[in-house]
């Protein structure tokens, strides 16, 4: 069974997974449903419906019920192939007759359904699953859907790698998306398996991504170019793509000068970033540097928070102008350069919460 949807909230990523007292790889976090935001599950985000903590068999453990008759909740796991191919994902469950509860396992977090696995009906017996998936991959989100008007109420959820799927068939995600590990052009829908301008998934163990373009091969038609394009999801490298020539705004990442408005892309490590200038020569002698460092590399404007600017003047933060007011949108960034709007954007820390979006400095800014 194949279904396909479109995501409209944010989803959580990591590169590393979680490990239990007991030394057991865990690949989601919260299995017990125990943290929550007040009426929110904290580790969970809330796709559709209406959910409420419940009371279940046992007096010191709390569920998740699933109100209405259209309710999932979800969560993309860090998981991917370099930790393993196997995964047992397990519950107790309450469900009734009239209800419908289905795991849904997308890998790769880019929307697509890849298997659907009905939780029978129960009255809090235990529910397993072994979940075979082709290497590479690079991450999962596993979504808890109920349909149906029945009570449903889902406890003590986990998923750990397991060695136990030999001889079951794979979940293949064929073609792959861009920003997706790659070892060969075949796994790509693109057909282009390039090496990758930025931040790597862990299943990249080559350094290659899947590309809608490939800056050597100048393959880009209608007056494009290969730029930098977003992350499907913050499981997948940010992927090379075409682009129309000078659309990135001052403080972008960008691949050459031809993609940045300001005619200048800055190259540090990683990519670069649409700036001002390059050296100081293209200050006049004056200073070119950085209107920041933390969190991610800013562009490139001349003496950087000296507030020398001018009026019009390229700016990347207050600091940089005379008056004191550098004009623009907020840069929001995760720490590994991509733009964000909320944490949920970003790739997450070991313990499985998401990173920081933090608001960096001033996109497309120019001295007022």
């Amino acid at each position: 069974m194949k279904r396909s949807i479109t995501l409209v909230t944010a989803l959580v990523a990591a590169s590393q997974l979680g490990a239990t007292d007991c030394g057991q790889v865990q690949v989601i976090k919260d299995p017990g449903f125990d943290v929550w935001c007040g009426e929110s599950l904290c580790s969970w985000k809330l796709v559709r419906g209406d959910i409420d903590r419940v009371g279940t068999w046992h007096e010191g453990d709390s569920g998740v019920g699933f109100l209405g008759d259209d309710t999932a909740i979800q969560q993309v796991s860090p998981v991917n192939s370099t930790n393993g191919v196997c995964i047992r994902f397990s519950m107790v469950a309450d469900v009734a007759e009239n209800a419908e509860v289905f795991l849904d396992i997308d890998v790769e977090a880019d929307g697509t359904i890849e298997r659907s696995e009905r939780i029978g009906t129960s009255n809090w017996q235990p529910v397993s699953f072994l979940i075979h998936i082709a290497p590479p991959y690079d991450g999962i989100r596993f979504e808890l859907a109920k349909q149906g008007t029945g009570n449903a109420v889902l406890a003590n959820i986990g998923a750990e790698i397991s060695t136990e799927c030999t001889g079951l068939p794979q979940i293949a995600v064929e073609p792959r998306p861009n920003g997706a590990a790659c070892n060969d052009l075949i796994e790509c829908a693109s057909g282009l398996c390039v090496a990758s301008a930025t931040t790597l998934p862990p299943a990249a163990v080559f350094g290659r991504v899947c590309g809608g373009c490939d800056p050597a091969a100048d393959a880009c038609t209608g007056g494009e170019i290969c730029g930098i394009g977003p992350a499907l999801s913050p499981v997948l490298a940010a992927p090379l793509t075409c682009v129309a020539p000078a659309s990135a705004e001052l403080s972008e990442q960008c691949l050459s000068d031809a993609e940045c408005a300001s005619g200048t892309c800055a190259i540090g490590t990683g990519p670069g970033v649409c700036s001002s200038c390059k050296t100081d020569a293209d200050c006049g002698g004056q200073a070119c540097g950085p209107a920041w460092l933390a969190g991610s590399r800013g562009p490139n404007v001349c003496r950087p928070g000296a507030g020398a600017g001018a009026t019009g003047a390229a700016c990347g933060a207050d600091g940089d102008c005379a008056s004191g007011t550098c004009a623009g949108s907020d840069r929001k960034t995760c720490n590994d350069g991509r733009p964000c709007e909320t944490d949920a954007n970003c790739p997450a820390t070991s313990d499985l919460t998401p990173g920081t979006c933090s608001t960096v400095g001033i996109q497309g800014g120019t001295c007022s």
